[in-house]
């Protein structure tokens, strides 16, 4: 027995032994490839870390490029605003406009100093940049010196709209490159993931086979599970926390143009929650004659994969309508497929613009046009009023409506010390008023007036709308003169003459009938209870 005990002793120890080598070997197997699976997971890390690096890289430098975008539009908002009113407030917007745009230049410059398409877009963009500063120098200037006219004229020129028509170009450009760069650096991403995950399966194969292995597996799978969803949440707060930093609306879509989410800019203008807003909801907010256009244009571009392109009015909290530039840009996985649409809204209602339609107006008119405020100063007038009262247009503007004028109109708008202004215009708006023009050469000339309100920043100024009635005087003139010729003929008539009316009223009659019927010549009128009147004949 103790020999039994002893050889079943000695081969236990074998057993033992060889389980034990077993293990080793299992352990070192697990540990291997644990240490194979953290190296490379290790590395993944790294080049994820790194890849996150240049994806936030890249946010800013759109970030950068939508500020100088912004302070741009600032400097030519503030120019025209300065322009229409002379505020020095206008001035000072500018001037720090102009201080952010060269401070955002200097970043972008920084930023893409590792690109070398972006470095050599960057002289031209600081030479568009200067050009509009140039030209919004020289803006400005006409208007110090030689007034709102010469300004508006230089604005008119549409040369400041070229130069930010290329400035913008030049900045899509550069935004279209950092996406493609943002597209590619995700597509990095994702393949580094995709190695991640292969040797994660890796781990998992051998750890099935060696149960340790296989615990350590389910542990790092775990943990690197745990780290993925850290990683995609840190990146999801980075992302909102971004989006919501900038000053237009942002929204995100599905590959088939279904929106998911909205920044909280959108929410804000349009009083709205994304329970209301997911999907097509977007309708809601959109102006209802606009709604089909954009629908089909957004469909067809989603379906292409075009970069989308459109502006439409959006109604905001108020209910009124607002117009927004929307542009939307597909992002692709490495084959190509679009996962998803980014997109911003940009408020653009408050440009030039209206001051152009409100000009073309103004200058289409058939009438000649003077703007006048309730100082009877005259504030614009078009190329009507120039011709009709043979002055230029800087020779009228600033000077009283009373030079051309001389009686009769400044009156009817200036308040006096029984009347306010408003009362004083009420009482004019919508008559047609006849009156006496004053030419530059000292002629004079009949002029009807029509008289309409414009509320503006200066409070409310009057539109004549004037008409030369020279030649409808002339008509009436020759319309009596015929009249007049009519009555002596009719007079020296030698019998008994008679008009009558349609309707059997005596409407005239000389003097032979007075006599021979007997009756004056206004009982005669009244025979059939009708009071006499006079009739013009041509």
């Amino acid at each position: 027995m103790s020999l039994h005990r002893r050889l079943v002793g000695v081969g236990e120890a074998k057993t033992m032994s060889r389980l034990n080598c077993r293990i080793q070997l299992a352990f070192a197997s697990a540990i291997l490839a644990l240490l194979v699976v953290g190296a490379v997971s290790y590395r993944g890390i790294v080049a994820s870390s790194e890849s996150d690096h240049w994806v936030r890289h890249t946010h800013e430098v759109l970030e950068k490029l939508d500020d100088l975008l912004f302070a741009v539009r600032s400097i030519e908002s503030s120019n025209r605003g300065y322009v229409l009113t002379a505020e020095p407030s206008y001035l000072k917007t500018y001037q720090a406009s102009q201080r952010t745009a060269i401070a955002d230049q200097a970043a972008i410059a920084e930023l893409t100093a590792d690109n070398a398409r972006q470095q050599s877009r960057l002289p031209a963009l600081a030479e568009l940049a200067a050009k509009k500063v140039q030209f919004s120098e020289m803006v400005i200037g006409l208007r110090q010196s030689q007034g709102l006219e010469a300004a508006s004229e230089a604005l008119r020129t549409g040369q400041g709209q070229q130069i930010m028509d290329e400035f913008q170009a030049q900045v899509r450009q550069m935004q279209d490159e950092e996406l493609r760069l943002l597209v590619l650096r995700n597509a990095d991403a994702t393949r580094l993931i995709h190695e991640t995950k292969t040797v994660l399966l890796l781990g998992t194969l051998l750890g099935v086979l060696i149960a340790v292995a296989a615990s350590w597996s389910v542990y790092r799978d775990g943990a690197a599970r745990a780290l993925a969803e850290q990683a995609v949440r840190e990146g999801e707060g980075r992302f909102a926390t971004l989006a919501n930093s900038i000053p237009q609306l942002a929204w995100m879509a599905d590959d088939k143009g279904s929106i998911f989410w909205y920044n909280d800019r959108w929410f804000d203008y349009t009083s709205t929650t994304l329970a209301e807003m997911a999907g097509w909801g977007w309708q809601k907010v959109h102006h209802p004659d606009h709604v089909k256009a954009v629908v089909a244009k957004i469909t067809h571009c989603f379906q292409t994969g075009e970069v989308w392109e459109d502006t439409f009015p959006l109604r905001g909290r108020d209910g009124t309508y607002r117009l927004f530039l929307s542009r939307a840009v597909p992002i692709r996985d490495p084959e190509g497929k679009v996962l998803r649409w980014f997109g911003t809204n940009t408020d653009i209602s408050e440009t030039e613009e209206s001051g152009a339609k409100y000009r073309g107006l103004l200058e289409a008119a058939p009438d000649a046009i003077v703007v006048v405020n309730q100082g009877g100063e005259i504030v614009l007038l078009n190329v009507r009023a120039e011709n009709e009262f043979g002055y230029r247009r800087d020779e009228l503007l600033g000077q009283k409506v009373k030079n051309i004028i001389p009686e009769g109109f400044a009156e009817r708008i200036v308040a006096d010390g029984t009347r306010s202004a408003a009362e004083a215009l009420a009482q004019q708006i919508g008559t047609g008023i006849q009156l006496i023009g004053l030419r530059k050469d000292g002629s004079e000339f009949p002029i009807e007036i029509m008289l309409s309100p414009l509320e503006s920043a200066e409070g409310i100024l009057v539109t004549a709308a004037i008409r030369d009635i020279s030649v409808r005087k002339a008509v009436e003139k020759h319309l009596a003169q015929m009249e007049g010729r009519y009555r002596g003929l009719l007079e020296a008539a030698p019998d008994a003459m008679v008009v009558v009316n349609p309707v059997g009223e005596i409407v005239l009659l000389n003097v032979q009938a007075e006599e021979k019927f007997g009756y004056r010549r206004e009982r005669a009128a009244r025979a059939k209870g009708q009071k006499y009147y006079s009739r013009r004949l041509c």
